[in-house]
Order: C-alpha cells, then sequence, then structure tokens
C-alpha cells in the first residue's frame, strides 16, 4: 500500500523570533508528487512538494524536500497527471540555484529540543528552512553558500551528534 508524505508547512525563513514562509514559497500554487526509491518489497512512499507552475508548462519547486533525493528547491521538473488527478514528477528538466540538505536530530531530546536554534543558525548561512519534524529539517541553499554550510554542518555535527547529508543528489552520487 502507497505512502504519501505531505508538507504541512511552506519552506521558510528565519525572522528572527520565528519561522515564517519565504516569499519564494509563498508563490506556490501547485503540489507535486515525488516517487521515492523502493527499499525491497516495501511499500512505495511519495513524498508532495510545494511548486509554481512555469509559462512552459513546467513546474518550479519551492520546497526543501525532506525524503527525495536528486531534486533541490528551484529545480524545474515535468510532469503527468495520474488518475486521481495528482501531479507526478516524471523528470527534472532544468536545475536551479539551490542545493539541498537533510539535518536529523535523532532520539537525544536534548538536541532535539534545540531545533529552533538549528535553524536559525542555517538562516544566518542563507538557507531556506522546512522543518519536516523537531527530528527532520530540510535545507535549501544557494549555490554560492554550499561549501559555507556543509562546512558548518560537519562541524556542528562533531560538537553535536546531529547527522547530516546533502540530498541534492542520490548518496550514491556522491
Amino acid at each position: 500500500m502507497p505512502i504519501y508524505r505531505r508538507h504541512a508547512s511552506k519552506t521558510a525563513e528565519w525572522s528572527g523570533r520565528e519561522l515564517v514562509p519565504s516569499p519564494l514559497a509563498a508563490e506556490s500554487d501547485s503540489e507535486v508528487w515525488f516517487a521515492l526509491p523502493r527499499e525491497g518489497d516495501g511499500d512505495q512512499i511519495w513524498e508532495a512538494l510545494n511548486g509554481r507552475l512555469t509559462e512552459t508548462g513546467l513546474v518550479e519547486v519551492r520546497a526543501a524536500p525532506a525524503l527525495a533525493y536528486g531534486v533541490a528547491f528551484g529545480d524545474r521538473v515535468s510532469v503527468i497527471r495520474s488518475a486521481e488527478g495528482s501531479l507526478v514528477v516524471n523528470e527534472i528538466r532544468e536545475r536551479g540555484s539551490f542545493g539541498a540538505f537533510r539535518i536529523w536530530l535523532g532520539e537525544d531530546e536534548a538536541l532535539t529540543t534545540k531545533w529552533k536554534s538549528v535553524a536559525e543558525k542555517y538562516r544566518e548561512l542563507g538557507c531556506l528552512i522546512d522543518v519536516y519534524s523537531e527530528k527532520l529539517i530540510a535545507l535549501a541553499c544557494p549555490e554560492d553558500r554550499i561549501t559555507t554550510v556543509r562546512d558548518a554542518l560537519e562541524s556542528q555535527a562533531s560538537e553535536s551528534g546531529l547527522i547530516w547529508e546533502e540530498s541534492s543528489f542520490p548518496p550514491s552520487a556522491l
């Protein structure tokens, strides 16, 4: 049986006190579904991301993916309409100007209660934030900040125990 994961929030910026929808994410006018790779005989998992229809008939992703690999905020994707009417991604057509990271804060309560400070830190580095849960945070980071963000994640991981990965591409491609 398929499992559907829909984001309840829009990708956001840290205002200094709270997360507020990014103006780019607020322009979303559609939702697109990405099929995640199956693990063995497991159920098919799908992740819905916010998007904006373009004049060329493509959808520009306006979300930081928490589960899907190989896609990032700003990528343009071609879609087909499912029998149920949902837009399903069938190809990434153009790469945008963002990289994608995800941060797993794990089971350590001391770390998961700090999700706001983690979000604030990476917003200060220019990232857009999507808090999937208190344990999982997705980042959309401008290309010119990817090295800085990667270095900060490596440093923070060694200090705090958080786990991170670059998710713009499948782990096998890194």
